[in-house]
């Protein structure tokens, strides 16, 4: 007698956050989804043309299969549709979604109905644009942020905290409160994992950003929001001396504005190999007006290497205290606990870690990867090279499941904490031009 096959049901409790920016809308979503006991990475954020609009919508409910059937319902009931107006198709999507619940999805379970949508969606014909966030059956503006899926409290919070003083962001600056709030997500909750798809929806059309990039940026987010965890500890804390404040905050300004120029400068490099013809960006990454020298001619390579080495003093003389070995293996020590007790979580042999000791090793994390872009200063060249090693374990999978990528990246910590402690193993110290 064969067994009864074992349906695994997906589940799609997930993140999705939209934002109204001052010159069109960004919507992101993460990529997990449960099947059965299991985990798995999958493109939730997707554009698609039907009709007369271009449409990018993710959902998340208890129940994946009812979630893309609404979707696929949609491309339907638009294609070969007539309407025009942005207010015609909010009432067609309203119309339809009333439809499903009551007829197609009420076979289901009650709590596998619920289900949530942010829907952004572009005229052709108008060239109008415009993102809502579903309640029941009903289409709801998004009038300046809103989240659905894995709702917690604290990420709200946070990015309630970004946009109160704010009269108005940018669609970069919406990408990054996006891209910060799937990472505050991401380090505490079980539920929420990258890769994260971004999407631009404007007048002109819906655009998918490349994940390389939304890597790069959600890499920038770590790092900066690591020198701002710093610096806010730093501020309150009257029993540092005046000078000494004043030397962190120095610090602090010095630090963001290099990050910022290697950011620029790499994007910067990837344009002019792509072909500056050929670059459409959906929102500035360099600043107007910014000269881009492609043939220097010789003084002007000897100014620019003489700014560099302005700079590199600067950061060596005031530095000190970020590339300290010591801070370094604190770091490396944090980042390690959290890898090994998020392993044994994934391979039910122990729990995991705290919020406090995630929140702590992210703060670890952006740090390290700072001490590998920043260059060799203290530490030396070699500690560098292995921290790049490690900043590349912690961004790799090779598609073999979480705990591989966990062990892959365990080793890494423990090979630059072995060579930041004890110095360079014997195989290490045989093989020329140093750590590889």
């Amino acid at each position: 007698m064969m067994p009864k096959p074992i349906w695994r049901k997906r589940k799609t409790v997930t993140l999705i956050a939209g934002s109204k920016c001052q010159d069109g809308y960004v919507i992101c979503a993460d990529s997990q989804e449960t099947v059965g006991s299991f985990r798995v990475s999958r493109l939730k954020l997707a554009p698609w043309k039907a009709g007369n609009f271009e449409i990018a919508m993710a959902g998340s409910g208890n129940n994946g299969e009812l979630i893309d059937a609404f979707e696929e319902r949609l491309k339907s009931a638009l294609s070969g549709n007539q309407i025009e107006t942005l207010d015609a198709l909010k009432e067609l999507i309203h119309v339809e979604l009333l439809d499903f619940q009551k007829n197609e999805a009420s076979t289901y379970p009650k709590r596998e109905r619920q289900m949530r949508y942010i829907i952004g969606a572009t005229s052709i014909s108008t060239s109008t644009c415009n993102v809502w966030t579903t309640r029941s059956s009903r289409l709801i503006e998004i009038d300046k942020y809103d989240l659905i899926g894995f709702e917690d409290e604290r990420y709200k919070f946070a990015a309630d905290g970004f946009l109160r003083a704010s009269k108005g962001i940018t669609i970069a600056q919406g990408i990054f409160l996006g891209l910060y709030v799937m990472w505050l997500a991401e380090q505490t909750s079980n539920y929420v994992k990258a890769p994260v798809a971004v999407v631009v929806v404007k007048n002109g059309g819906i655009f998918s950003e490349k994940p390389a990039k939304i890597n790069s940026l959600l890499e920038r987010v770590k790092l900066f929001g690591a020198q701002f965890d710093g610096l806010f500890l730093t501020c309150p804390d009257t029993g540092l001396q005046h000078g000494e404040f004043a030397r962190r905050v120095e610090e602090f300004v010095k630090t963001l504005i290099q990050l910022r120029k290697e950011y620029v400068e790499e994007w910067v490099g990837q344009a002019v190999e792509e072909g500056l013809d050929k670059v459409i960006e959906m929102f500035p990454l360099v600043p107007t007006g910014t000269q881009i020298i492609i043939n220097p001619t010789p003084s002007q390579t000897q100014s620019h290497k003489r700014i560099q080495q302005d700079l590199s003093a600067s950061l060596r003389q005031n530095f000190d205290y970020t590339q300290d070995p010591d801070r370094i293996v604190s770091n490396l020590e944090s980042l390690k606990d959290r890898l090994q007790k998020t392993f044994a979580q994934q391979t039910q042999s122990g729990e995991g870690p705290t919020e406090e000791e995630a929140k702590s090793a992210a703060v670890a994390e952006g740090e390290l990867f700072q001490a590998a872009l920043m260059g060799p200063f203290k530490v030396g060249q070699d500690v560098c090279n292995l921290l790049h090693r490690v900043r590349e374990f912690m961004l790799l999978d090779l598609q073999f499941g979480e705990p591989v990528n966990l062990q892959l990246r365990m080793m890494a910590v423990e090979q630059v904490l072995h060579y930041v402690k004890y110095g360079p193993r014997p195989l290490d110290s045989q093989t020329s031009g140093g750590p590889q």
